[in-house]
């Protein structure tokens, strides 16, 4: 019975040991992309684009070597300062502005020379690569948006998944923000002279000790 107990106690500590182990041999960090393109003189419904390079985040650069998994968990959006087409700046105590949904949309991108390249220019869409939907707010009220930033949602596992796998061999990327049209509205463009909104996606690195 002793001999059965202690090959029992065995297993169950080799099996305690590489739990610890594999918990050990990794540490994630968090690091908070912002994009913040005005959307200017431009109508809705239409999308704006948005590009970054990981490496010029000193976070990522100084593991990028030991990035094991990397995953954008949620995204978060705000919106400072918002002009009409006629000029009239948006109020809001007043004004019942709502867009039927801004939908963002994550797509890589290819490097033209330099992969190490901070700039948009330098890159273009990876024609391989489909867009993927990182999250969607509907029913958009500006009002509940303005000057805000508690409105937060998480990236679908798919997505993050499809992300994930690419992301350590591709670090640069494109964001679309889809502007849809607004509510009630019959026209078939609605003008902006600006859209000053800030949106943010959180990307979490698993780092080899």
């Amino acid at each position: 019975m002793k001999k059965y107990i202690f090959i029992l106690m065995a297993v169950l500590m080799s099996g305690c040991y590489t739990e610890v182990v594999d918990n050990l041999s990794t540490f994630s960090i968090q690091v908070p992309i912002l994009f913040d393109t005005p959307f200017e003189n431009r109508s809705v419904p239409d999308t704006s684009i948005d590009f970054t390079n990981l490496h010029k985040y000193p976070e990522y650069t100084e593991y990028k070597d030991r990035v094991q998994k990397a995953e954008i968990l949620q995204l978060n959006y705000r919106i400072d300062s918002l002009i009409y087409g006629d000029g009239s700046v948006f109020n809001n105590l007043d004004d019942d502005l709502e867009f039927e949904y801004i939908r963002y949309s994550f797509q890589f991108a290819n490097p033209l020379s330099f992969p190490t390249s901070p700039n948009k220019g330098d890159f273009v869409p990876d024609p391989n690569s489909p867009k993927i939907l990182l999250g969607e707010f509907k029913n958009v009220k500006i009002k509940d948006y303005f000057r805000t930033a508690k409105h937060i949602i998480e990236v679908p596992e798919a997505s993050a998944k499809a992300i994930s796998d690419g992301l350590k061999s591709k670090p640069y990327f494109y964001v679309y923000t889809e502007y849809s049209r607004i509510k009630g509205q019959t026209e078939d463009e609605f003008p902006f002279d600006l859209i000053k909104a800030k949106f943010d996606v959180i990307l979490r690195l698993e780092i080899k000790l």
